[in-house]
């Protein structure tokens, strides 16, 4: 109901630098390190930027070779069921939505939400943009013990973890991805893999070297061994 009421009246405006410190201001106090953000997508792709530039993590970001195919659910009809299976993939705990014309990649998931049929509930309301909260919202990090991320950013994690086993990070694989314990590997959904054996704060960086990229080119797989207990 306050997503079709607010949209009645809404005018089609382009987001700008005065819209968005109340919802930066919201996301601060209440998303924490173990989520991220999704800026549905504008054509202009201004709330990437804001969201990005107050060190908020988002789930798509401004390069399209980057975002198709991993999110190509959205380019097409959208519903419900697969919308929040991507959300809860990617460790999504809110979704903002603003009054600008969407990208074409984003129509659906803008035409979901402003339908109020996509589950997600609204918590926040200004004259240009609302945030929806992702029901049962599943952190960046997921396995045995109840694991939780201290930071996040573009290129370096924190992960505190419980117990030993292996845990599913959201965050697309890629060979430069460095732990300071345990095993990195890639899933089958194409998301880090750690793997560790006892309870720890890990340190994850992202770290292109030249002798790595060199390695990369050649072919070679990183190799990792986890201790003995």
């Amino acid at each position: 109901p306050l997503a079709a009421s607010y949209y009645k009246n809404s005018s089609d405006v382009t987001a700008n630098a005065d819209t968005w410190p109340a919802a930066i201001a919201f996301l601060h106090r209440h998303l924490g390190p173990s989520y991220r953000v999704e800026a549905v997508d504008t054509a202009t792709h201004w709330p990437a930027v804001y969201l990005a530039d107050a060190d908020i993590p988002i789930a798509r970001g401004w390069f399209r070779q980057d975002d198709f195919p991993q999110n190509e659910v959205l380019y097409g009809k959208l519903g419900a069921k697969t919308y929040l299976s991507w959300l809860h993939g990617l460790g999504v705990k809110y979704v903002v939505l603003s009054d600008a014309t969407p990208d074409y990649s984003a129509r659906g998931e803008a035409k979901l939400l402003r339908s109020g049929r996509s589950g997600l509930t609204a918590v926040m309301a200004t004259k240009s943009l609302m945030i929806f909260a992702v029901p049962h919202a599943r952190p960046i990090i997921t396995g045995p013990g109840n694991p939780r991320l201290a930071s996040l950013t573009g290129s370096h994690m924190s992960a505190v973890v419980h117990r030993g086993g292996t845990y599913r990070i959201a965050v697309r694989y890629s060979p430069y991805w460095r732990a300071s314990h345990g095993c990195l590997s890639k899933g089958k959904d194409g998301m880090l893999r750690l793997a560790t054996r006892r309870p720890q704060t890990v340190g994850l960086a992202f770290d292109v070297t030249p002798g790595r990229a060199l390695g990369q080119l050649a072919g070679d797989a990183p190799e990792c061994s986890l201790p003995k207990r």
